[in-house]
């Protein structure tokens, strides 16, 4: 080979390299969202945590330039219709754009009503109807097709409802295992974010003061100078610990899940042994 020829092709080599390194470097990491729509702390986790940086559209363009953000829902608590309400937003996510679907589980997250607080009648203290009385979490039924109409977007062309009613029907079994090969192996906490397969507590705990210290080369606004320090150092949402018998992280118990006390995993799955006292 001629010298010419060795030159040229060193160059070229080079040119490949830099230009891979550089796409490497540009890689978006991923970024899933693990959550279950009846559970209490996961509403608040959504709205309070991930809703306004969605909102901030520097941010938002930041966040998915930065990372490829996915959803994932499941069904943790023992809310009667937990399979077919959290099985309607893994459709959603599975058949609309990512954009489309952020919009109807904020709008879904913002309106669902599974559990109510209800205090006992005073006339029915032992107590001859004075002293404290205990509060109790009863479940609410969900009117799961008033919920999915009001939180799909409404455009021409776009059949969202029909397209999630579609796969719940025939696409219910493909879609949980769809899922379930997306679960972190010994899953058992909720909300809970996993970064390129490492679980993350400091996004649980504050989304924004952990993004503005991971995202260091996108010159964010809206992010403090000191973001390291407003990072909480422990967790105030659902975690608990998994049952005896799980398969791949399914059969769940939670602990100290605010008002979603409960076990999980898919209807043949469930066993009247496994429930919480």
């Amino acid at each position: 080979m001629s010298q010419l020829n060795v030159y040229t092709l060193c160059i070229f080599v080079l040119v490949v390299s830099s230009h891979a390194l550089r796409l490497k470097g540009n890689t978006a990491r991923s970024m899933e969202i693990h959550l279950d729509t009846t559970c209490g702390d996961c509403h608040r986790w959504i709205l309070d945590e991930f809703e306004p940086l969605w909102r901030d559209k520097k941010f938002q363009e930041a966040m998915t330039k930065s990372y490829n953000i996915s959803f994932w829902a499941h069904t943790i608590t023992r809310h009667s219709q937990t399979f077919s309400l959290n099985l309607a937003l893994d459709c959603a996510s599975k058949h609309f754009s990512f954009e489309d679907f952020v919009d109807t589980l904020l709008k879904w997250e913002a309106q669902i009503e599974p559990w109510a607080a209800v205090s006992p009648s005073p006339m029915s203290s032992d107590a001859g109807g004075s002293g404290p009385l205990d509060t109790t979490i009863q479940e609410v039924h969900v009117d799961e097709d008033s919920l999915l109409k009001k939180s799909v977007p409404e455009r021409a062309g776009f059949e969202g409802v029909a397209l999630v009613k579609t796969c719940m029907a025939k696409e219910a079994n493909e879609t949980a295992e769809w899922v379930r090969q997306h679960t972190p192996q010994d899953f058992h906490e909720v909300p809970l974010v996993v970064i390129d397969g490492v679980r993350q507590v400091d996004a649980v705990d504050g989304l924004k003061s952990f993004l503005c210290s991971q995202m260091q080369g996108e010159a964010l606004e809206s992010c403090p100078s000191d973001s390291h320090s407003l990072i909480q150092s422990e967790s105030s949402y659902c975690k608990g610990s998994r049952t005896h018998g799980a398969v791949d992280g399914q059969m769940l118990l939670q602990k100290t899940c605010a008002i979603s006390q409960g076990l999980v995993s898919m209807p043949e799955s469930e066993s009247e042994d496994t429930m919480l006292p």
